[in-house]
């Protein structure tokens, strides 16, 4: 593919996905290897996950991942939700993403919401989730804001 003049090729590993029409659309478009349906049904001491189409343990990888990128769910921040914050149980997927990426240790990571999560509760949870960025992944991270 080509993006902005640059060519690159891009296989995806796994994607995961709870609703199995998104899963099939994701099958259809993108063609990961392997599918799982929870990204917090994972074995992190063991680093694996399960696959829905093998029906089995998959290990992480641990090499070789150059971009991980998680979109995880604005319910908890935004009208679409309760906006409970941190306190939400769909929040819980923004630690499962932290915690993969320092499992993976990608070149590069993408963690994409919607910028009422920077402005929920007067900024209190954003300013939590990345200090914990910041102790657990050790490395640099910057904030695009995009309306």
């Amino acid at each position: 593919r080509e993006l902005t003049g640059v060519k690159f090729r891009a296989k995806l590993f796994c994607a995961s996905e709870q609703k199995q029409e998104l899963r099939n659309f994701i099958a259809t478009n993108h063609a990961p290897k392997h599918m799982a349906e929870n990204m917090l049904d994972r074995d992190w001491l063991k680093q694996t996950f399960n696959c829905v189409w093998s029906e089995s343990s998959v290990r992480m990888p641990t090499v070789g991942i150059d971009i991980y990128v998680c979109g995880f769910p604005c319910g908890p921040w935004t009208p679409r939700g309760l906006r409970k914050g941190l306190d939400d149980p769909e929040s819980k997927c923004f630690w499962g993403a932290v915690k993969t990426i320092k499992t993976l240790q990608p070149a590069i990571y993408v963690l994409e919401n919607v910028m009422r999560t920077a402005a929920a509760d007067g900024g209190k949870d954003f300013s939590k989730m990345t200090q914990h960025m910041e102790e657990e992944l050790r490395g640099c991270f910057n904030f695009f804001w995009n309306s």
